[in-house]
């Protein structure tokens, strides 16, 4: 793998309620999101939707703050958090932190695409929109009847994949599925199993 490859994300803005209740087929992009960058202040609306924080370890004491670790995005794994700007046109290296700790997106499916020559943008771009909505309710759950289930309403998916670069000189296949905010807010703690 060349790790100064970078790979493309790309954000795309899901109404999470009605897609993991099957009224929804596929991903729904927003107005003014897509593949340009998507950033804007946290609001008090952002700011309510994060999951709830997880301050205190088994023991009852505050967990304490740990520094970043860079890592390339080719070397990130399901469960993953990050503590960056996930929604730029190339991705490479990335501050990898706990989940119990503030982050921008949490990595929830990985799929390695089929070997061969690139097979161009456009279908690795299916590829992924169709692979990470498949993907979703296994990671997150979908009992939305339960009385502890978190507010989605600023939760969104996005994915990274791979660049004709990477593609080609770096032996990247991997899509990469993760959960971001709309609102560009960090959250705290993990959304896996946060509807089940």
């Amino acid at each position: 793998m060349n790790p100064s490859a970078s790979r493309t994300a790309r954000a795309r803005n899901l109404i999470l309620t009605a897609m993991l209740a099957g009224l929804l087929p596929s991903c729904a992009v927003a107005p003014g999101t897509g593949d340009e960058e998507a950033s804007a202040p946290e609001t008090a609306a952002a700011a309510s939707a994060k999951p709830a924080a997880v301050e205190d370890d088994e023991a009852g004491e505050t967990a304490e703050a740990v520094d970043p670790e860079v890592v390339h995005s080719t070397e990130l794994n399901v469960g993953d958090c990050i503590l960056d700007e996930t929604t730029g046109e190339e991705i490479g290296d990335v501050d990898l932190v706990p989940c119990d700790q503030p982050h921008t997106a949490e990595v929830f499916a990985a799929y390695d695409m089929d070997p061969g020559a690139y097979p161009g943008e456009e279908a690795v771009t299916a590829a992924g929109e169709e692979f990470c909505a498949n993907e979703l309710t296994g990671y997150i759950g979908e009992n939305f009847e339960s009385p502890t289930a978190p507010d989605l309403s600023d939760i969104s998916i996005a994915y990274m994949t791979p660049t004709p670069e990477s593609w080609n000189f770096g032996g990247d296949r991997e899509i990469l599925c993760y959960l971001t905010t709309s609102s560009g807010a960090t959250t705290t703690g993990s959304l896996r199993g946060a509807l089940n």
